[in-house]
């Protein structure tokens, strides 16, 4: 096994173990405020240290307008994750993570020009299922309580896709300013501005205790998982972007699941599994979207 594979393996996992700290902070009912500081804190941190064996230009004002932006929409983000992970499973919200980078590629095309394929429409469709039986499954056997607890979680799951999207084309921008400089800089704006919009909202509406044992923990794994995941993707970007993209989102997607259903303890039925099974169709789909665009393109020209 090369260097960049391991690199991409490991990524991968500490992405499904960050899955295990979202659940976790559902678990001890964390706050979102709360768990979103002391996330971006820790990662912040992190990457910060990394940016110094790296060439970061800290002068650069777009750095600093990229990463401000950035940083507003992972609070955004996570608010809209600990939301669906209180109104359904774990690894439904993870699902949306992981295939939301679909979304990143409808925005490259809007305002970079990038080039749209046949087969994404498809894509589209298959993600449209997706979400369907994510939904179907919250709704078997539902009171009429939890079918408007189901249509809030949809809702919620768009919220994810959408932003967790955003963030997607928010790291594709930082190598269309920066190409190889401000990695980790650009991390640790984004990371530090999130801290800092927490942190207002946690002096402004100040609660006793201000942050939990629990919240710090669980904010902690997060921060960790996520910068450290993250520093090894961009580590393994060595390879073939497709095959860091097939490993690292598919170990990210298959290691969640497990670790949310075995060790989270949550309930999963036929509806919830198909859309399983179509979400990894999703992701194989869109990281292959060139091979899956010649093969549709090829089928519709018979």
């Amino acid at each position: 096994m090369s260097l960049g594979i391991l690199l991409a393996v490991l990524a991968g996992l500490l992405y499904g173990i960050l899955s295990l700290a979202y659940k976790y902070a559902e678990r001890v009912k964390a706050r979102s405020a709360q768990f979103t500081f002391v996330l971006s804190l820790v990662a912040g941190i992190e990457t910060l240290l990394k940016s110094f064996t790296e060439q970061s230009n800290w002068g650069e004002p777009l750095l600093w307008i990229a990463g401000t932006g950035m940083g507003i929409v992972i609070v955004a983000g996570i608010y809209v994750i600990m939301a669906a992970n209180r109104l359904g499973p774990v690894y439904s919200a993870w699902t949306m993570v992981n295939v939301s980078f679909l979304f990143a590629i409808f925005l490259s095309a809007l305002l970079l020009g990038d080039k749209l394929v046949c087969s994404d429409p498809f894509n589209l469709l298959l993600f449209g299922l997706t979400l369907y039986l994510f939904v179907r499954g919250m709704r078997a056997g539902a009171t009429k309580r939890r079918v408007r607890e189901s249509v809030m979680h949809l809702l919620a799951l768009l919220g994810v896709f959408v932003t967790n999207g955003l963030a997607t084309f928010g790291s594709k921008l930082k190598y269309t300013f920066f190409a190889e400089a401000n990695t980790s800089a650009y991390a640790t704006v984004f990371y530090f501005v999130s801290a800092f919009i927490t942190m207002m909202l946690l002096l402004r509406h100040r609660r006793a205790p201000l942050i939990t044992k629990n919240e710090l923990k669980a904010g902690a794994l997060g921060g960790l998982c996520i910068s450290t995941a993250t520093i090894l993707f961009l580590s393994a970007m060595a390879l073939p972007a497709a095959a860091v993209f097939t490993i690292t989102q598919g170990m990210s997607l298959t290691s969640g699941v497990a670790l949310t259903t075995l060790i989270g303890k949550e309930r999963m039925n036929v509806w919830m599994v198909l859309g399983l099974i179509i979400g990894a169709i999703v992701l194989v789909a869109v990281v292959f979207r060139e091979r899956t665009a010649a093969w549709i393109c090829g089928l519709a020209a018979l």
